[in-house]
């Protein structure tokens, strides 16, 4: 009878059977073309196969080569490869393919041809089976097969699942490693009863069981004649009783059964599920039978040789085998084996004990296990304790009961905490062993071990919940306004009525190139979008022109989208919050008239106009240039169609310089259905060299770009009209047609394209310029061109009534607007410029508003009348000059110009800049206030107004210089105080800290003076020239070393006297350069420099240029600065009109132009000062800006590329959250 058989031979116990493939065995002769995996045969390994069956040699066998599947019955996966032996009982032309992995099952099977060639018939085993892993493939190692492998492979897979001596778990599945176990232990025990003696080395799986090419040394031989006498003992035993029992048994069934009964670990007829059928059937019992055997009289099977001469066998079937081998060492009897006596009971570690007995049959060191706890006797510290097998640490305290095992001062740990009782300060407590603070928490609980006062951070955030205001909110621990909301997500941390962020301040500083962007704390996890758009949808802001997405997270940003020249749009979103903030660099438009205003989307809109910049060319003449641009012969200026916008009125931004409209001038826009519309006007003809009216319509959404909607709408040609939105529908209102006519019809549209006539007779007289509001459910006419003074209303546009006339003085080419539900009236034209500011509540009957002191516009026609961001605002306008600022006010009577830079300060041009106590510092000066304030900043855009004691009065063209520990000043023009008369001073005023000031003198010793310039130089402080009474120009030098007492170094120096001058100092020499005489045309070319003060050098200026840079006068009111062992010269004026060059010189008579176009930088009177290694420049004045006195902050660190500082305060509303 055949047994099922399953084999998985361990080379490596950690190996992993193989898959196997279905759980039919494949056997039908179809070769799988692939290993366990299939893998592609074109891209795989060939590994070439080599070895025999043995008992004897097998000649023409066939073998198969299968992928074992453990989960199968016959353990047969794929077939992989199929082959004989040839007639020398070699493997030849098999191989397998592919990448290998797991286990393979070989079995050589007999055919009609197979014979022995020992015996030359047929074998008297029909199969024998082996087992080996891809590893012993691989390593091409040769394929054996012989009795004691086929038994050792079925044994195991007999036992693999059962328990002792065996290890198996009994759950009637296999497992890899009771798999692996079960093999050694099986081939342990087939070679203690059927191995004869032999050795310990011999592996049944891998020693060769015939004389091979590699069997060359002795003990190799030794092992292959001890393996070769096992093999043939226990075929000629399986032989002999076959032969001599009565039943019809062959030799390789009593092999199969000796399997069988040796399951249970001894040959006695009985296997492991009791008594074995085939040997049951023998004349005497199998244990008699073999025992009765006389080993040394058993011939090998089907030969004559005996057992006791294997040797003599090897040798001849070297003839057969074809084998070139050199044996003399069996020829000489150097290797003699012999059977051992035949042993019937199991004894695997060959310790002497039976496996049956032995507790350990692997482990010849170990047989009895009294206390059964797996440990032997020998090698267990407490052989009758079933608990304990080792006390490491000596202390009689078993390594098991013991916690310390290795440490004999501790053995018991009663909570378990690997901290023995003895050192535990919480010895039931498993969690704890040390309270380092003492107060009764140990410090594993104890987030705070070092703080008796703190045991607990249930936030994980390091603040104690004692000591945590969110005990909770590893985000939050202090509440210092106590509103519920922590401080680091309160905006307002000592402000209990709010917590949101609702105002965003940045600190930016805008380049040539790039704009540096400082976040505050407070801005951690915002939203930024930004791009080159100013209507970006940020849903979608990938699209948008350079669309960009930042998180605000503690980094600050280079934004390359947003320049000097180049406008960045930007949008800050928070989770219920949104603003935004345009950025530019300072730029300037120039005075404008006649251009059109408009707020739309947060912003304020200027847009065309006639642009009040005379470009060079005589009034009369008309250069190329001019026709390009739009220009009137006869007019200073040119008609513009730029756009720009403003979210603050300080910071303007260009939108587009020429956009799709033609230039204009007497145009209207208002904002209506989310766009821009823009209607009529007068541009230029080209052709006719006059101006012409139009009736085109033009929309835009986002300012920037045009759409042409209407080239001629149904309503005549017309300048000067009235456009405004109500009811939801836009309204035109007469205007000036072509032929000057007045006009008074009225017409609307719903969408901008299809307009509808109200009425060709409103009833008023015609309007040249009507100045028409919605309020209160109406339309308002109030006055008009021709110094009309009538009011009209009416619901419809249709039928107007004719109300009271305005109690304001008649006037012509003034401005109207409704803020805060009253309506505003502002400037005009009467025979004269108005600058009176009028308010009614209901259109119809009007008050004055009184003026406050201080700053109020000029009188003006025309101006930009605005509501928006809660103020009034007004811009531009003309008299018999035009203007270009920006003025706001909160009530109409108090008016501040807006203009970029720090909104705290004032405006101011000639006054003073100085670091000092590592802060920069800003005072003096003329502004619009008469402001004596001092400033001070430590990063040039977060300023503070001191608080001062006993300060000098205002003034300007002072001179302020630092020594020691001190800042002084020194005399300048004292301005009115409403008291005493403007005036010159020489007093001197010191501080230690910009707050307090002493006057340490109200006289000094030099003579009143402004315009002059002091300066530190070599541990005391100089002084030199200015401007004295009676408008005297000094050249004298003074000297203090202590900043209040004065000595005159030369009265006359060889410098000509001037005021207004450069002073800096350069190679340890002090330098006097430029400034003016006592004639206005007397305006200094010249430099000079001195080493002691008395003796004064001039230097020869090679490069003329610095001083006349366009031949039409010399450069003056500006100041030469020294930054990086070099004189810069930025700015200043000739002939009136502001410089925006920058010049510099390392000795002060060669000059390099290092920027012909400054830009916004063009200015005269500024400040400069070096300050944290950078050059700074401050104020100033241009005629043609918006606020003339300049306030705005530049920093350069190389002198020629320069950034100017913004502040942006970007209010966050609450919005829906796109």
């Amino acid at each position: 009878m055949k047994l099922p058989f399953l084999a998985c031979f361990i080379i490596s116990f950690l190996s992993a059977c193989g898959d196997g493939g279905s759980d039919a065995s494949n056997d039908n002769g179809n070769v799988s073309s692939g290993n366990n995996d299939n893998d592609n045969p074109s891209s795989a390994t060939e590994f070439s196969l080599s070895g025999s069956a043995v008992k004897g040699p097998l000649a023409q066998a066939q073998i198969s080569i299968y992928a074992m599947d453990l989960s199968t019955a016959s353990a047969k996966g794929n077939l992989l490869a199929r082959g004989t032996t040839n007639d020398q009982a070699q493997i030849v032309d098999l191989s397998l393919t592919g990448e290998l992995s797991g286990w393979y099952l070989i079995e050589y099977s007999i055919t009609d041809n197979t014979i022995d060639i020992n015996t030359g018939v047929s074998p008297i085993f029909n199969e024998l089976i082996s087992a080996v892993n891809a590893a012993h493939i691989e390593s091409a190692k040769p394929l054996y097969a012989t009795p004691l492998t086929t038994m050792a492979v079925n044994l195991a897979l007999d036992r693999a699942d059962k328990g002792s001596p065996y290890s198996g778990n009994g759950d009637e599945t296999i497992s890899e490693p009771e798999f692996a176990s079960a093999l050694l232990l099986a081939e342990a025990q087939v070679k203690s009863v059927f191995g004869f003696g032999i050795g310990d080395d011999v592996s049944l799986f891998e020693t060769p069981p015939l004389i091979t090419e590699d069997t060359d040394s002795i003990q190799e031989q030794t092992e292959v004649a001890e393996y070769r006498l096992a093999i043939e003992a226990v075929a000629a035993i399986a032989s002999s009783v076959s032969e001599n029992s009565s039943a019809e048994e062959s030799a390789e069934d009593i092999l199969e059964a000796l399997t069988l009964d040796l399951a249970d670990g001894s040959i006695d007829g009985q296997g492991s599920e009791g008594a074995v059928p085939v040997l049951e059937q023998l004349d005497q019992s199998i244990d008699m039978a073999i025992t009765n055997l006389d080993l040394d009289a058993l011939l090998v099977p089907g030969t004559e040789t005996a057992l006791t001469d294997i040797e003599a066998l090897l040798i001849d079937e070297l003839l057969t085998t074809n084998v070139s081998a050199d044996v003399t060492l069996l020829e000489d009897g150097s290797i003699n084996v012999e059977p051992s006596e035949i042993v019937l009971d199991a004894d695997a570690d060959a310790d002497g004990v039976a496996d049956e007995d032995d507790a350990f049959p692997l482990d010849p060191q170990e047989t009895i296990d009294s206390d059964e706890d797996g440990v032997g006797d020998n090698g267990d510290a407490f052989p009758n304790d079933p608990t304990e097998i080792a006390d490491s640490d000596d202390d009689q305290v078993g390594d098991n009961a013991d916690a310390f095992p290795n440490a004999p001062e501790e053995s018991v740990d009663s909570d378990e905490d690997g901290v023995g009782n003895n050192s535990d300060d919480f010895p039931n407590d498993p969690s704890e062993t040390t309270d380092s603070d003492n107060d009764q928490v140990g410090d594993n609980a104890d987030a705070f071990p070092n703080d008796p006062s703190e045991t607990t951070d249930s936030d994980n955030d390091q603040v104690g919940d004692n000591s945590d205001a969110f005990p909770s909110d590893p985000s939050e621990s202090m509440d210092s306004d106590e509103d519920g909301v922590g401080d680091n997500a309160d905006a307002y941390p000592d402000d209990p009525t709010r917590s949101e962020l609702e105002m965003l301040n940045l600190s930016l500083w805008v380049g040539e190139n790039d704009t540096l962007i400082y976040y505050p704390e407070t801005a951690s996890g915002i939203e930024h979008y930004r791009s080159s758009e100013p209507a970006c949808d940020i849903t979608n802001y990938s699209v948008c022109e350079n669309g960009a997405l930042n998180i605000i997270n503690g980094s600050d940003l280079s934004d390359e989208l947003s320049t000097r020249t180049q406008a960045g749009f930007h949008q800050f979103i928070t989770a219920t919050r949104s603003g935004e903030l345009d950025v530019t660099g300072a730029e300037r438009w120039v005075h404008r008239q006649s251009f059109a205003t408009a707020t739309f989307n947060g912003r304020m809109w200027v847009i065309g106009g006639w642009d009040g910049v005379h470009d060079g060319v005589e009034n009369g003449d008309v250069s190329e240039d001019d026709v390009n641009s739009g220009s009137n012969a006869g007019f200073d200026g040119f008609l513009a169609n730029d756009v720009w916008s403003s979210q603050d009125g300080n910071t303007w931004t260009r939108v587009v310089q020429n956009t799709e409209f033609s230039v204009r001038q007497e145009h209207k826009v208002v904002a209506f259905n989310d766009k821009l519309w823009l209607i009529g006007g007068t541009t230029y003809n080209t052709s006719t060299t006059l101006n012409e009216a139009l009736n085109d319509v033009w929309s835009s959404e986002d300012g920037k770009t045009w759409v042409q909607e209407l080239e001629n709408a149904p309503f005549a040609v017309r300048r000067d009209h009235a456009l405004l939105v109500h009811n939801n529908r836009m309204w035109v209102i007469g205007g000036t047609a072509a032929d000057f006519e007045s006009l008074n019809d009225v017409w609307y549209s719903d969408n901008g394209t299809e307009w509808i006539q109200a009425t060709d007779d409103a009833g008023f007289p015609g309007q040249s310029y009507p100045r028409v509001i919605s309020k209160d459910g109406k339309l308002m006419l109030i006055g008009g061109g021709g110094l009309y003074e009538g009011v009209w209303s009416s619901s419809d546009g249709v039928e107007w009534l004719q109300e009271a006339d305005t109690n304001f003085p008649a006037r012509n080419v003034y401005s109207v607007t409704v803020h805060n539900n009253k309506v505003w009236v502002a400037g005009g034209y009467n025979g004269g410029y108005l600058r009176d500011v009028w308010v009614s509540d209901d259109g119809l009957s009007y008050t004055e508003v009184e003026r406050a002191d201080g700053i109020y516009f000029q009188n003006r026609a025309e101006p930009g009348f605005l509501s928006f961001n809660d103020k009034l605002w007004l811009i531009g306008g003309r008299s018999s000059t035009r203007y270009g600022e920006v003025l706001s006010s909160d009530d109409g009577s108090t008016w501040l110009r807006n203009s970029f830079g720090p909104k705290e300060m004032p405006q101011r041009t000639a006054g003073e800049l100085i670091a000092f106590n590592d802060q920069l510092f800003v005072f003096a000066g003329t502004t619009y206030e008469n402001d004596n304030g001092v400033w001070s900043t430590e990063d040039g855009i977060n300023w503070t107004e001191l608080e001062t004691q006993n300060m000098f009065d205002a003034r300007s063209d002072t001179e302020s210089a630092v020594l020691g520990e001190k800042l002084y000043v020194y005399g300048g023009l004292v301005k009115y105080d409403g008291e005493t008369p403007q005036h010159l001073a020489n007093d001197i005023w010191s501080t230690e800290d910009g707050s307090t000031w002493l006057q340490e003198t109200a006289s000094a010793a030099f003579s009143e003076r402004y315009r002059h310039r002091v300066i530190e130089w070599n541990g005391a402080l100089w002084m030199t020239g200015g401007i004295s009474n009676s408008n005297t120009y000094l050249n004298d030098v003074w000297s203090s070393t202590d900043g209040v007492n004065w000595t005159l170094v030369t009265e006359n120096a060889a410098f000509p006297e001037r005021g207004g001058h450069s002073m800096f100092i350069l190679n340890d020499r002090l330098w006097v350069m430029g400034g003016r005489g006592s004639s206005i045309l007397d305006k200094r070319e010249d430099v000079w420099s001195t080493a002691n003060g008395v003796d004064w050098v001039e230097t020869s200026v090679v490069t003329p240029e610095v001083f006349r840079p366009f031949d039409r006068g010399v450069r003056e009111n500006y100041e030469a600065a020294v930054y990086n062992d070099r004189i810069y010269l930025i700015g200043g004026n000739d002939s009136g009109e502001e410089l925006q060059d920058i010049w510099s010189s390392a000795d002060g008579a060669s000059w390099t132009l290092d920027v012909e176009d400054a830009g916004p930088l063009a200015r005269r009177n500024y400040s400069t000062e070096v300050y944290k290694g950078e050059l700074w420049l401050h104020g100033g004045y241009h005629h043609d800006s918006i606020a003339y006195y300049q306030r705005d902050l530049w920093r350069s660190n190389d002198g020629i590329n320069w950034r100017v500082g913004l502040k942006a305060e970007i209010p966050l509303v609450e919005n829906n959250r796109p």
